[in-house]
Protein backbone atom coordinates (compact mmCIF):
# COMPACT_ATOMS: atom_id res chain seq x y z
CA UNK A 1 0.00 0.00 0.00
CA UNK A 2 2.79 2.49 0.61
CA UNK A 3 4.11 1.83 -2.75
CA UNK A 4 1.05 2.61 -4.38
CA UNK A 5 0.47 5.56 -2.05
CA UNK A 6 4.03 7.17 -2.92
CA UNK A 7 3.49 6.72 -6.25
CA UNK A 8 -0.20 8.53 -6.54
CA UNK A 9 1.56 11.00 -4.22
CA UNK A 10 3.68 12.01 -6.93
CA UNK A 11 1.96 11.89 -9.44
CA UNK A 12 -1.18 13.75 -8.65
CA UNK A 13 1.22 16.62 -6.56
CA UNK A 14 1.46 19.02 -9.80
CA UNK A 15 -2.55 18.81 -10.35
CA UNK A 16 -2.65 20.47 -6.61
CA UNK A 17 -3.79 17.02 -4.84
CA UNK A 18 -2.33 15.65 -1.57
CA UNK A 19 -2.42 12.53 -0.47
CA UNK A 20 -1.81 11.42 3.10
CA UNK A 21 -1.08 7.63 4.33
CA UNK A 22 -2.78 7.05 7.74
CA UNK A 23 -0.79 4.44 9.67
CA UNK A 24 -2.64 3.94 12.84
CA UNK A 25 -1.85 1.63 15.76
CA UNK A 26 -3.71 -1.01 17.02
CA UNK A 27 -7.57 0.39 17.53
CA UNK A 28 -9.54 -0.47 20.16
CA UNK A 29 -12.49 -2.37 18.84
CA UNK A 30 -13.91 -5.40 18.84
CA UNK A 31 -12.72 -6.43 15.07
CA UNK A 32 -10.72 -9.41 15.91
CA UNK A 33 -12.44 -10.88 19.18
CA UNK A 34 -14.41 -13.55 16.72
CA UNK A 35 -11.25 -14.28 15.12
CA UNK A 36 -10.43 -17.84 15.08
CA UNK A 37 -6.69 -19.11 15.12
CA UNK A 38 -5.29 -22.85 14.07
CA UNK A 39 -3.20 -24.90 16.53
CA UNK A 40 0.03 -24.10 16.41
CA UNK A 41 2.97 -26.41 17.25
CA UNK A 42 6.17 -27.39 17.58
CA UNK A 43 8.72 -25.54 15.83
CA UNK A 44 5.88 -23.07 14.65
CA UNK A 45 5.04 -21.71 18.35
CA UNK A 46 7.55 -19.14 18.78
CA UNK A 47 7.24 -17.31 15.65
CA UNK A 48 3.03 -17.62 14.73
CA UNK A 49 2.42 -18.94 18.02
CA UNK A 50 3.93 -15.21 19.23
CA UNK A 51 2.15 -13.71 16.96
CA UNK A 52 -1.48 -15.23 17.87
CA UNK A 53 -0.91 -14.50 21.27
CA UNK A 54 0.07 -11.13 21.02
CA UNK A 55 -3.07 -10.28 19.18
CA UNK A 56 -5.09 -12.34 21.42
CA UNK A 57 -4.30 -10.55 24.38
CA UNK A 58 -2.64 -7.24 23.45
CA UNK A 59 -1.30 -5.12 26.65
CA UNK A 60 -3.52 -3.21 28.38
CA UNK A 61 -3.65 0.79 26.82
CA UNK A 62 -1.80 -0.52 23.67
CA UNK A 63 -4.01 0.05 21.54
CA UNK A 64 -5.77 4.07 20.06
CA UNK A 65 -9.10 4.83 20.45
CA UNK A 66 -10.99 4.93 17.12
CA UNK A 67 -12.67 7.84 17.83
CA UNK A 68 -9.84 9.85 19.07
CA UNK A 69 -8.07 8.41 15.30
CA UNK A 70 -11.20 9.67 13.45
CA UNK A 71 -10.86 12.87 14.91
CA UNK A 72 -7.11 13.66 13.46
CA UNK A 73 -8.36 13.16 10.33
CA UNK A 74 -9.59 17.01 9.36
CA UNK A 75 -6.30 18.59 11.24
CA UNK A 76 -4.79 16.64 8.66
CA UNK A 77 -7.45 17.67 5.76
CA UNK A 78 -6.83 20.86 6.45
CA UNK A 79 -3.47 21.50 6.61
CA UNK A 80 -1.93 23.95 4.37
CA UNK A 81 1.12 21.37 4.03
CA UNK A 82 -0.32 18.03 4.96
CA UNK A 83 2.47 15.29 5.89
CA UNK A 84 3.10 12.07 3.49
CA UNK A 85 2.48 9.75 5.98
CA UNK A 86 0.13 10.30 9.30
CA UNK A 87 1.34 7.74 12.70
CA UNK A 88 -1.40 7.46 14.66
CA UNK A 89 -0.32 6.04 18.50
CA UNK A 90 2.70 5.81 20.23
CA UNK A 91 3.10 2.41 19.94
CA UNK A 92 3.05 2.40 16.39
CA UNK A 93 5.52 5.65 16.65
CA UNK A 94 8.04 3.68 18.49
CA UNK A 95 8.17 1.22 16.13
CA UNK A 96 8.47 2.54 13.10
CA UNK A 97 11.36 4.79 14.74
CA UNK A 98 13.86 2.00 15.74
CA UNK A 99 12.88 0.02 12.62
CA UNK A 100 14.25 3.71 10.46
CA UNK A 101 16.99 3.60 13.18
CA UNK A 102 18.21 0.28 12.36
CA UNK A 103 17.91 0.80 8.59
CA UNK A 104 20.09 3.68 9.10
CA UNK A 105 22.83 1.87 10.72
CA UNK A 106 22.48 -0.65 8.52
CA UNK A 107 23.16 1.47 5.80
CA UNK A 108 25.54 3.37 7.44
CA UNK A 109 27.78 0.00 8.17
CA UNK A 110 27.33 -0.96 4.34
CA UNK A 111 28.35 2.41 2.61
CA UNK A 112 31.77 1.57 1.43
CA UNK A 113 30.70 -1.32 -0.60
CA UNK A 114 27.41 0.90 -1.55
CA UNK A 115 29.85 3.15 -3.15
CA UNK A 116 32.50 0.92 -4.51
CA UNK A 117 29.97 -0.21 -7.01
Amino acid sequence: MEGLSEALLQEVAPLGIKVTMVAPSATETAVLSNLAFTEVTGTYDGTVGEVQRAIANPPAGSGVDPVLAAATIPTVVEAQTPPARIILGAQVEQAIRTAFEGRLAELSDWSSVAHSA
